[in-house]
């Protein structure tokens, strides 16, 4: 499911400090305007996403990319490198 959050300094809730800090978050797309809040913001945001090892998408492209997989395949189970080559 996703969840729209407000910007860091934003009176309303939840930000997405609030989030990150409360909630188990399995990415972040944030695709930020290019003022100087919204760069500082973002800076914030990728590090505390690094700090709890959250991936980030940071553009359109890729943010449809990782949505257009997750609805073709919702259930991932982790698999052993050698089941993508055969021999």
């Amino acid at each position: 499911r996703s969840v729209l959050v407000f910007k860091i300094g934003d009176k309303r809730r939840p930000t997405i400090k609030d989030v990150l800090e409360n909630q188990d978050i399995f990415a972040i797309i944030n695709v930020p305007e290019r003022s100087g809040g919204a760069v500082a913001d973002g800076f914030e945001i990728r590090r505390m996403a690094l700090g709890k090892n959250i991936p980030v998408l940071t553009n359109i492209r890729s943010a449809n990319a990782l949505i257009a997989s997750l609805l073709k395949n919702p259930v991932l189970e982790p698999r052993e490198i050698a089941c993508y080559y055969s021999s």
